[in-house]
């Protein structure tokens, strides 16, 4: 569920990007087209403009074309980027010192027994 309604926020965040894009790509791959037929400016070649101009203004339609409660969302949605950003501390360990006890495991059993007279032997293969 968390992974479900995590990938649709992403999707709904990552929407509108994506629309800016697809216009530039739509602009790049069809520039020709786009200065023979939407571009104002052919007949002053020294402006260079080369269909810019209606790329801007489909970049700027898109904005202009949303209604003012979704410009308060919109407002809401570019207020998630990161403004604080802080550093982990670095701790300095070489003026600490390490003391141990002197009985870290005392023996309260009074002898240390290795078990070796339990252990079975094998069994025999014939």
């Amino acid at each position: 569920m968390k992974s479900t309604c995590a990938l649709v926020i992403f999707f709904f965040f990552a929407l509108r990007p994506a629309i800016n894009v697809g216009y530039v790509m739509y602009y790049e791959l069809n520039i020709d087209y786009i200065i023979e037929t939407y571009c104002v400016n052919t007949d002053k070649p020294a402006l260079q403009c080369n269909g810019k101009c209606f790329l801007s203004k489909q970049l700027t339609l898109d904005v202009d074309q949303e209604d003012p409660s979704q410009g308060q969302q919109l407002q809401i949605v570019e207020a998630f980027y990161p403004l604080f950003y802080q550093n982990e501390d670095q701790v300095d360990i070489s003026s600490t010192s390490i003391t141990f006890a002197k009985e870290n495991f005392p023996n309260h059993l009074g002898s240390i027994k290795t078990f070796q007279e339990r252990i079975d032997p094998p069994p025999k293969t014939y």
